[in-house]
This record gives structure tokens, C-alpha cells and sequence, in this order.
């Protein structure tokens, strides 16, 4: 049995360490926050008098993008429900400019040309240069020269229509991949192609039993001790182990250690003498990310009927993304609207707020992908003590499932076995 430490708690933290303790292992959990990281920004509030308790951000995933996320859930026995997935794609001053409800991509298309409304050339266009996508993209990618493209440049090179670009696509992987266009740009097509030849044609949404308490819950089972409210501010290597310092005070010998967080949350705590490990880190970026909670309806389509769980609101650079949370609660059908709205392009009506709440968020540019590769390497050596896993360590868009890819990675070079395929 090996005396084990994990800094952060988000899902990577979680993942690695219940992973751990089912082959025996004793974990020490840290987290510079009171509660677990991945729950910590969870809010309750009230709707005409149902409380409902809302995740911040939303956790939900689609199955075919997030097959370790849904083998978690089903080893640590947590259900999943489907979520009655829309979404509406509009101006920014609410021009709805098409929406749907509860399709996959296939049906999208005939729902679409059945509603005469939705006819518009906008969205005639945007369908062609869907179809096209699906036509190129993944056979682009076995070009080398293409492959080798960001998201702007190939979609320069094939010559896109800026309706699709940005009333459609960076509305919605600003939102996927929760970035700037900025950092959209820079995206290596290869990751976006692959995210989206699982996605297409299976818009299937689902979210945990109970909102994500209930599998920190289990992922908690079998943890030795939960530090909480207690920052690292030290991690260094010993003769045959390593060693962390808080800043309490305190100095605790282990015989691995685990750094769950962002890599730019992770490099600075390295002693010196890790000096690969540090220059390594760096290269992950982060963007900012901002959540606001609130009542405020001009974040949706100006018509209540083309509202949908998800609606996108866009302009030539920027996008935001507004969740109507009464589609999650079913308590909350009939009530007074709330919404949960990302990267907000202008403020809600300050009496409308509830809460805001910030976060950054891990993306990928070849830069990082480069540096995975050399992570991985480095994680392959023999007798290493010192591990990292979370969003940025594993390859594609940096998700829930990307977390907790890197963290069975680490567990199976510490010997332990996926319990699930």
C-alpha cells in the first residue's frame, strides 16, 4: 500500500484518487477551497419558492465523446438522465435566426426544411456549408499539409461562408471548447475534425442523477483524508518519494504525488531542481471564463418560442451561450425563467443577477499539443514520484472526459487497472 497525495479536487483529482484507493491505497486529498474543487461553485436558488440546486458551469456530456466520463458514472453507480436537449442560434439583439428541440443532426435537417420559417437564406446557406464540412473535413485531415492547419486557416482555405463560421460554428465551439474566438483560431483542426466526427448526427445530452454532488459524493468513498482550505505551496522530490509543503506550516513525506490542477496552477509549485517539469508546463494555455446566473430574458431569441435549453447569441467576434435552467429542473417547468449564461457579451439587469462566478478553462494550440507529447514521454520514465493529469493532459478538446483520461493514465503506470472498458 503506497501513501499517496493529490493536489485538487476538480474530476481529475476525484477520478485518480477513488481509482487509487479501490486497489488499497491511502490518499490524502488537497484543495485550496473549503469544498471539493469540482463542486465548489454549485449554487442553490429559489424560484418562486422551489429551491433547486444549480452546477456552475453545467456538467453535461454527450456518450459517444465521453466514454470514460460515462464508464466513471456507471463503476461508481451514479445514474444519468437524458437531457431534453435544443438549441436556438441567434443575433445579437435576439433575431432567431433557426432553432430546434430535442433532434439529432439527421432529424435537424428535415425539422429545418419542414418549417417554412426557417427558410431563410441565412439558414439555407449555413445547412449547405454543414453538409460540405462533413464532406471534407475528416478526408482533409489525411493531408498532411491540411492537417497541419488551425481552425481559422482551414476554414479559410475551403472558403467558408461567414454565416456558417460565425452564426453557427464558433457560436458553438466557443461554447464546447468554453474560449475566445482568439484562442478558436488557434485551434489545430485536427482536434476539432475528430471532437466532431463523434458528435455529428448524435446530439445525444446527458447530465448526472442529482447534478455533479452526487458523484463527488461517490468519488469521495474510500478517500483517508480530505485537506481542505489548504494551499500547496511547495512539491519537491526525496530520496524515494516526494514531499509537499502547505501553507500551514507543514511538510508531509509521500511515496507519490499527484498534481490535479491546471498546468499553470501546477508549475509553479515545483521546486527548482524540477526544472524539465516547469519549462514543460508552461506551455498550456488557459482562457478566462465567466458565468453569470440571472432573470434576465434578453439573453434569449426575442420570440418565447424559439427559446431552447441551450441558446447561442453571436456577433462577427464573440459568441455567448445561455442555458434556460428550468429545462434541467423539472420542478421548475411552469416557473419564472433562469439562466445561466457564459462569456456575457453585455450585462443583465442588475436587480435580474444572482451570482457570478469565474474560472479558466484548458485549450489547445500546437504549441500544447507538442507538449503533451513530451509529457507523456516524461510520465513513461521509470521511478518517477511526481504525476500530472487534468483537462490539458490528454489529448483533444479539454473536457470532463479528457480529465479523466489523463487520470486512469497515471493510475495505470502506478499499476492500477480501468475497471471499465
Amino acid at each position: 500500500m503506497a501513501k499517496i497525495a493529490i493536489i485538487g479536487s476538480g474530476i481529475a483529482g476525484l477520478t485518480a484518487g477513488w481509482l487509487l484507493q479501490q486497489a488499497g491505497h491511502q490518499i490524502t486529498l488537497y484543495e485550496r477551497q473549503a469544498q471539493v474543487g469540482m463542486d465548489a461553485h454549485a449554487v442553490e436558488i429559489e424560484v418562486d419558492g422551489m429551491v433547486g440546486r444549480v452546477d456552475v458551469p453545467l456538467r453535461g456530456f454527450n456518450p459517444e465523446n465521453w466514454r470514460n466520463l460515462v464508464g466513471l458514472c456507471q463503476a461508481v453507480g451514479v445514474e444519468t438522465q437524458e437531457v431534453d436537449l435544443g438549441h436556438s442560434f441567434n443575433e445579437l439583439d435576439g433575431t432567431t435566426i433557426f432553432s430546434y428541440q430535442r433532434v439529432d443532426l439527421q432529424n435537424l435537417y428535415g425539422s429545418l426544411l419542414r418549417n417554412k420559417r426557417l427558410l431563410s437564406r441565412t439558414t439555407t446557406q449555413i445547412l449547405a456549408e454543414v453538409f460540405r464540412f462533413k464532406q471534407h473535413a475528416k478526408p482533409d485531415m489525411a493531408q498532411p499539409h491540411l492537417a497541419a492547419m488551425t481552425l481559422k486557416e482551414y476554414l479559410a482555405y475551403r472558403d467558408y461562408a461567414p454565416t456558417f463560421v460565425f452564426q453557427y460554428m464558433y457560436p458553438a465551439l466557443a461554447t464546447i471548447c468554453t474560449c475566445s474566438y482568439a484562442y478558436l483560431d488557434a485551434y489545430p483542426m485536427t482536434v476539432i475534425v475528430e471532437f466532431l466526427e463523434n458528435m455529428l448526427g448524435r446530439f445525444n445530452l446527458r447530465r448526472v442523477q442529482g447534478g455533479t454532488q452526487t458523484i463527488v459524493q461517490k468519488l469521495l468513498t474510500g478517500i483517508t483524508e480530505f485537506r481542505g482550505q489548504t494551499t500547496v505551496t511547495s512539491v519537491y522530490p526525496t530520496a524515494n518519494g516526494a514531499a509537499i509543503r502547505t501553507d500551514k506550516g507543514d511538510e508531509t513525506h509521500y511515496d507519490q504525488v499527484i498534481i490535479a490542477t491546471q498546468a499553470n496552477h501546477a508549475w509553479p509549485l515545483l521546486s527548482a531542481e524540477l526544472t524539465i517539469e516547469r519549462e514543460l508546463l508552461q506551455n498550456f494555455s488557459q482562457d478566462a471564463l465567466t458565468v453569470m446566473i440571472h432573470r434576465d430574458s434578453r439573453f434569449m431569441p426575442q420570440r418565447r418560442t424559439d427559446w431552447a435549453m441551450i441558446n447561442f447569441m453571436s456577433q462577427s467576434d464573440a459568441a455567448m451561450s445561455t442555458i434556460w435552467l428550468n429545462c434541467l429542473e423539472p420542478t421548475w417547468a411552469d416557473k419564472t425563467p433562469v439562466f445561466q449564461t457564459t462569456n456575457p457579451l453585455f450585462q443583465p439587469i442588475k436587480e435580474s443577477m444572482l451570482t457570478t462566478i469565474y474560472f479558466e478553462r484548458a485549450v489547445v494550440t500546437h504549441t500544447s499539443q507538442r507538449a503533451l507529447a513530451e509529457l507523456e514521454t516524461l510520465q513513461l520514465q521509470p521511478n518517477r514520484h511526481i504525476w500530472f493529469c487534468g483537462s490539458y493532459a490528454s489529448h483533444g478538446i479539454p473536457l470532463l472526459e479528457s480529465a479523466v483520461n489523463s487520470s486512469v493514465k497515471v493510475a495505470a503506470q502506478l499499476g492500477v487497472a480501468c475497471p471499465w472498458r
